[in-house]
């Protein structure tokens, strides 16, 4: 407990190191008066999720998980961000090649941007690595 205490403590410290006056913020923007949607959103509207998960990641017919799965999106699948709920944790609703639906907004299951998988045999692994990077092996 007290190592956590003390990470906590350090990143505000490596902030400062490297030139950071204060933490990065989410942008966000009030949705209008007469909008089906109250709370403040991040701006996430008309961007791109990339699926990080091995196992795939559930796409449900409600921001919910007590909802019905209507679909599941491989490792790999770019999704379209067409609405944000912060509530239960968080909720992407997302348009894929076929399905509309909601999944989590859990950084570990996805990430921004387009990401292009790389396998190597020999070395028997995989990655995803995003769109702007180059690697090579």
């Amino acid at each position: 407990m007290i190592r956590s205490a003390a990470l906590l403590l350090l990143v505000p410290a490596l902030a400062c190191a490297c030139g950071m006056t204060s933490p990065p913020t989410v942008s966000r923007t009030s949705s209008s008066p007469g909008s089906a949607s109250a709370s403040a959103t991040p701006q996430l509207v008309g961007t791109q999720r990339t699926v990080l998960t091995p196992l795939g990641l559930n796409i449900h017919a409600q921001a919910s998980v007590t909802a019905a799965v209507v679909a599941t999106a491989a490792q790999g699948s770019t999704l379209a961000v067409l609405d944000y709920r912060p509530d239960n944790g968080g909720w992407f609703k997302v348009q894929g090649e076929s399905t509309t639906g909601w999944i989590v907004a859990d950084p570990s299951l996805t990430a921004g941007g387009q990401f292009t998988p790389y396998s190597s045999d020999a070395r028997m692994f995989s990655v995803l690595v995003p769109n702007t990077w180059t690697f090579a092996e």
